[in-house]
């Protein structure tokens, strides 16, 4: 470990002990705020990301490290890359395969790549909101028919 992060590593020991209920310490920034400022992480003790949103917004947008995250999660999960994802976007003429938004929606403001659960085929990019109605009917074309059926009689 670094000498720089054995006394970042101090100062942000020091805030802890003074922190009252309500109150986090920013590892990026070392500003102790109230825990609403941070997002929800499971991975960590206190559930809350270890940055605050400021920070946390800043982090990954800094030289590129969101899209190189994006990449290795993008093949990871679906086997593509962000250049493929970029050429079904635009093969869809840069909106949601579903409603033909041209927004994201949602809290990532990104578009999602949907799939098929069973047996893994990308079938497109979708806005949030249209990714997860698929995801609440559990992808059943039957269940997305007998609400369409329902809205049309109602």
């Amino acid at each position: 470990m670094s000498e720089h992060s054995k006394e970042k590593r101090k100062r942000l020991e020091q805030l802890r002990k003074n922190l009252r209920a309500g109150e986090k310490a920013c590892s990026s920034c070392e500003i102790v705020k109230s825990k609403r400022e941070f997002s929800k992480d499971k991975s960590s003790k206190d559930g809350l990301s270890a940055y605050c949103n400021v920070c946390n917004r800043a982090r990954s947008s800094v030289h590129g490290k969101s899209l190189a995250g994006r990449n290795c999660r993008l093949k990871r999960n679906y086997g593509i890359d962000l250049e493929d994802y970029q050429k079904m976007l635009d093969s869809q003429g840069g909106v949601c395969k579903i409603c033909k938004s041209p927004e994201a929606k949602g809290r990532w403001k990104q578009f999602h790549v949907d799939h098929c659960h069973k047996n893994g085929h990308v079938r497109g990019i979708l806005c949030n909101r249209c990714n997860t109605m698929l995801g609440m009917i559990d992808d059943d074309p039957n269940a997305l028919r007998a609400a369409l059926k329902y809205l049309e009689e109602n």
